[in-house]
């Protein structure tokens, strides 16, 4: 369960909830484990070559290709 208890009182204090840190915390661990989050890149395509994943994927940059053992596709929103 990712929603945060009821708060009453005073101050209404959510340090410590809500999804933004759950989404930080999973980030933490993912680059712990070696991997790389790449905000602002749209995946065009992905194919399996061998033994690892090829992400072909559009930059601000440009295009460009990656590959991985595995990806984790996120879309956005957390609502």
């Amino acid at each position: 369960m990712l929603s945060p208890p009821w708060r009453t009182g005073a101050g209404f204090k959510w340090d410590g909830y809500a999804g933004d840190v759950t989404l930080r915390r999973l980030e933490a661990n993912l680059q712990k484990r070696g991997g790389e989050v790449r905000r602002g890149t749209r995946v065009n395509a992905l194919s399996r070559s061998g033994s690892h994943i090829e992400v072909q994927a559009a930059q601000p940059e440009g295009a460009v290709t990656f590959r991985a053992e595995a990806v984790v596709i996120a879309d956005g929103g957390f609502q």
